[in-house]
């Protein structure tokens, strides 16, 4: 008689074979089948006869169970009716998985974990990370190789160690005209004159070491730490990105720049910002942080790719700031603009100078 299971009534039957059609049944361990006829699959689940893997293969056990075990970098969980498979973190001492660092992260050492690829050592060529620890040497930029010279609105040619070369625009003529190391660092201020002094960067022309186009080039930063003795003395001292142009005495005839230092004739023993775009208005802004008598300070300038600036002092951000964006395709390049002021001109000592990629 026919039933739910047996519909016709079946009483006999072929075995289904690989060469012959007729019935087949359902094997218990996968598979369960209802009164009313439905099929599921039971626990085990579908059956497998091999898996296989770059290394060799695995036989399930006779329950249809395959084990998923971690490895060297890889670990193994299962929730549920999920498994997964997370790579472990690579350390010194641990296979893994590895995060590439960034060049700025590269040049300032701020991620040991992270791995260095061959493009970051390549952009590493291109970045400033200078300690100063002895005197440079100095040579006129003139093509016949001469001693430098201390002409007005002159510059030289300074290579320092680790073969950095930068130049020296003098402002004002001078009697001292090479920076030498002391204690306190290197002593950059030269002849200790009013409206005299100096602006040191990596030159002027288009290929220069350090030249950046906005809206082309990554985000890049300038940062240096110096000591002044006498701030009342400092107008101004400090250091920013200014639009590629000829070197010029004076920092506000720039016709666009992003400055950070102490300026005596606009706020004294105190770190101002100064901005200009497009040859319009100088806007200065007071940061109301103290720069005193003696104290050693770092500056930092930080540009986005899209010419947005920021400023740093001592790591942190300014008390007060001013918003500033460098124009698009404009070319801009870091530099150290000095000048003694009537009052008490001071020394200035650089400790260290980096430049390069955020």
């Amino acid at each position: 008689m026919a039933n739910v299971k047996n519909p016709l009534g079946y009483t006999g039957r072929n075995v289904a074979s690989t060469s012959e059609a007729g019935v087949a049944y359902f094997d218990s361990t996968s598979f369960s089948v209802a009164d009313d006829g439905k099929v599921s699959l039971a626990g085990s689940g579908l059956a497998m006869d091999t898996a296989t893997s770059d290394s060799g293969s695995a036989t399930p056990t006779a329950a249809g169970v395959i084990t998923f075990a971690g490895g060297a970098g890889i670990d193994t969980t299962a929730t549920s009716n999920t498994l997964t498979i997370t790579g472990e973190t690579a350390t010194s001492s641990n296979a893994g998985i590895v995060e590439l660092a960034t060049d700025g992260e590269i040049l300032t050492g701020t991620d040991t974990d992270r791995a260095v690829t061959c493009a970051n050592i390549s952009s590493l060529k291109e970045a400033t990370d200078i300690t100063f620890t002895g005197s440079p040497i100095l040579q006129a930029t003139a093509n016949t190789g001469v001693a430098p010279v201390g002409t007005d609105a002159t510059a030289n040619l300074m290579l320092c160690q680790e073969g950095e070369i930068m130049e020296v625009y003098n402002i004002g003529t001078k009697t001292i005209i090479a920076p030498r190391m002391d204690s306190t660092g290197l002593l950059v201020s030269l002849d200790l004159t009013d409206d005299e002094g100096a602006e040191y960067n990596w030159g002027v022309n288009s290929n220069s070491k350090h030249a950046y186009t906005i809206g082309t080039d990554p985000a890049f930063y300038l940062e240096w730490r110096f000591t002044l003795a006498d701030v009342t003395g400092c107008d101004p001292v400090g250091i920013g990105f200014r639009k590629q142009e000829a070197n010029n005495s004076t920092l506000e005839s720039y016709t666009d720049f992003a400055w950070i230092g102490v300026s005596e004739s606009d706020t004294t023993a105190v770190i101002s910002l100064k901005t200009r775009l497009n040859s319009g208005s100088v806007t200065t802004t007071n940061t109301t942080d103290a720069w005193t008598d003696g104290q050693t300070h770092t500056l930092k300038v930080l540009v986005s790719a899209a010419g947005v600036v920021t400023y740093e002092i001592d790591g942190s951000a300014p008390s007060t700031t001013a918003a500033f964006t460098f124009d698009n395709a404009d070319v801009v390049m870091p530099f150290f603009h000095g000048l003694h002021g009537t009052t008490s001109p001071g020394n200035w000592h650089m400790q260290w100078v980096k430049v390069g990629d955020q």
